[in-house]
C-alpha cells in the first residue's frame, strides 16, 4: 500500500489517488484505534460517560432542593459550584472560574445564566434556606472517576482530542513526505539529466526508473535529445576536422603558385614595358600581394584552429598599447586616414600576446580599409572589472545586418556593403577565435561607424605600486 516502485512508473493522477487513499486508510485506522483506546480507558473505570455530570447534577439538585442546604462534599469533583447570600453576595465556590462569578452572580439573581458558543456550560440554579441560591456549573465532557487524576493530569477529553490531531496530522505528514521524496528523487534525475545536456557531457546514458509516468516520458525524450546532440556534435567534430584539414591543406597548395606569380611579376617588373602592359603587370603584383595577405591570415586561423591551450604570457599593457598604436598609425597612413591611438592601460595581463597582437592589427587594418581617405579610426585598450576589451572604431559605413549576424565566421565578407579591395573575410573570424581562446567574445555594433571590440576573459591585472 503505497509508494509506487520505480520501474512500473504510474500517472501522476494515479499517484495522487493513490496518495489519498493511502493517507485516508491511515487515518482511518488510527481513528479506530485511537476509539478503542478512549473506550478501553471508559470500561476500566478510568473516565466516566459524559453524561454523568449531568446526571448527578439533577439527583445533587433535588437533594439541596430538599434540604434547603448545599453540603460541599457531596458535590463530585467534576461540578463546580458557587453560593450566594440573598443580597447576592458571593459566600462561598468550588473550581469557578473568577472571571465568571460576576456573570454567574447576575444569573442567580435574575434566574437565568446565557450559554457559551464554541464550548457550552450549563448551569442549574437552587434555592436556598433563607433566601440565597446555589448555583450547579457542568459540561458534557468526560471525567476522571479519580479527583486525583483530575486535579494532576489535563483534562482527558481535550488531551484525547489533542492526541487524535496529533495522529491525524502525523499520518498526513509521513505520507505527504513518504510522496513528496519519491517525486523529488524524479526531479533531481531530471536536473541531472538536464544539467548534463547543457554541460554537454553526452557520454552517460539518461537514466529513467521514475515513479511518474509523465516525468518518465520527460527522461526518455532527454534520452533522445542526448542521442542526437552526440550523434550531431560527432558530425560537427568531422565536419570541423575537415575544414580544419582543407584550409590547412588550401594554405600549403597556394604557396607554390603564389611564389610563382609574385617571381614572375618582379621578372617583368625589371623589363622595360610599354605603359600598357607595365600597368597590367602592375596590377597582377598588387593582386599578389593581396593573395599574399590572405594566404598568411588563412595560415594564421589555420594554425590557431589547430592550437591546443593557450600560451599565455604575462604582458605589460602599456608597452602592448605602444606597439599596436604604433601599428595602427602606419596602418591608417597608409590609406590616409586619422589615427586615434589608445591610452596606455595600468598593470599587467595573462594573455597571448602574439595572437592578441595579430587579431587587433585584422580590426585595425579593416577599420582603415573601410574607413578610406580622410576617414576616422580610433584604438582603445581599457580594463574593467578584471577583463581587457579592444575597441576599433571607423568612421565608415557601418555594418549590415548580415554582417552583425555573420561577422565572425570563417570566409565571410560583406564588401558589397561596405566597397574595398579584396578581401577574404577571415580578419573577424581570427578575432573572434583570439577573443574565444581567451575566454571572452567578439561583439560587432555600429554607432557612427563601426564598432569592433573583443574581450579577453582570462586577463588579471594585478595592482602596481
Amino acid at each position: 500500500m503505497g509508494a509506487v516502485k520505480a520501474g512500473r512508473p504510474a500517472r501522476l493522477q494515479t499517484l495522487f489517488a493513490r496518495y489519498l487513499l493511502t493517507t485516508c486508510l491511515t487515518m482511518a485506522v488510527l481513528a479506530l484505534l485511537w476509539w478503542t483506546a478512549f473506550m478501553a480507558a471508559m470500561n476500566r473505570g478510568w473516565v466516566l460517560p459524559s453524561y454523568t455530570a449531568s446526571a448527578q447534577v439533577e439527583a445533587l439538585a433535588q437533594r439541596i432542593g430538599n434540604t434547603g442546604v448545599l453540603e460541599p462534599d457531596s458535590v463530585p469533583h467534576y461540578v463546580r459550584w458557587a453560593v450566594f447570600a440573598q443580597d447576592g453576595e458571593l459566600t462561598a465556590h468550588a473550581a469557578m472560574k473568577l472571571s465568571r462569578l460576576e456573570q454567574i452572580r447576575r444569573a442567580a439573581s435574575e434566574g437565568e445564566l446565557k450559554q457559551g458558543v464554541l464550548y457550552t456550560q450549563y448551569h442549574r440554579i437552587v434555592p436556598l434556606d433563607g433566601g440565597g441560591k446555589a448555583v450547579l456549573q457542568y459540561d458534557y465532557a468526560v471525567p476522571y472517576r479519580s479527583a486525583g487524576l483530575a486535579a494532576c493530569l489535563p483534562d482527558f477529553q481535550s488531551m484525547m482530542l489533542v492526541v487524535l490531531a496529533g495522529l491525524m496530522g502525523g499520518a498526513a505528514a509521513f505520507h505527504t513526505r513518504r510522496y513528496a521524496r519519491l517525486l523529488r528523487e524524479d526531479a533531481q534525475r531530471l536536473t541531472q539529466a538536464s544539467r548534463a545536456i547543457a554541460g554537454r557531457s553526452l557520454q552517460t546514458p539518461v537514466s529513467a526508473g521514475t515513479h511518474a509516468a509523465e516525468l518518465e516520458e520527460a527522461l526518455l525524450a532527454m534520452e533522445a535529445l542526448r542521442l542526437s546532440l552526440a550523434e550531431s556534435l560527432d558530425r560537427q567534430f568531422v565536419l570541423e576536422q575537415e575544414r580544419r584539414r582543407e584550409i590547412a591543406s588550401l594554405a600549403h597548395d597556394l604557396k607554390t603558385p603564389l611564389a610563382i606569380i609574385s617571381g614572375s611579376v618582379e621578372l617583368l617588373e625589371e623589363d622595360a614595358l610599354p605603359d600598357g602592359p607595365a600597368q597590367r603587370v602592375g596590377a597582377i603584383g598588387r593582386a599578389a600581394d593581396r593573395l599574399q595577405t590572405s594566404l598568411l591570415q588563412l595560415q594564421a586561423l589555420s594554425a590557431q584552429m589547430n592550437a591546443g591551450e593557450v600560451r599565455i604570457q604575462q604582458v605589460c599593457l602599456a608597452e602592448l598599447a605602444d606597439d599596436l598604436n604604433a601599428q595602427g598609425a602606419s596602418l591608417c597612413a597608409a590609406r590616409r586616414a586619422e589615427f586615434v591611438p589608445s591610452a596606455r592601460p595600468q598593470g599587467e595581463g595573462m594573455l597571448e600576446r602574439e595572437a592578441v597582437t595579430r587579431a587587433a592589427l585584422n580590426l585595425l587594418d579593416n577599420a582603415a580599409r573601410y574607413a578610406g581617405p580622410g576617414g576616422r579610426v580610433a584604438l582603445c585598450l581599457a580594463v574593467e572589472d578584471g577583463l581587457l576589451s579592444l575597441t576599433v572604431r571607423d568612421s565608415g559605413p557601418g555594418f549590415s545586418g548580415e554582417a552583425l549576424r555573420l561577422a565572425g565566421r570563417a570566409f565571410y565578407t560583406e564588401e558589397k556593403h561596405r566597397s574595398a579591395g579584396g578581401h577574404a573575410g577571415m580578419g573577424l573570424c581570427y578575432a573572434a577565435q583570439t577573443a574565444l581562446r581567451h575566454g571572452g567574445v567578439l561583439t560587432l555594433q555600429n554607432d557612427s561607424g563601426a564598432v569592433a571590440r573583443i574581450t579577453l576573459g582570462r586577463v588579471r591585472t594585478p595592482m602596481t605600486s
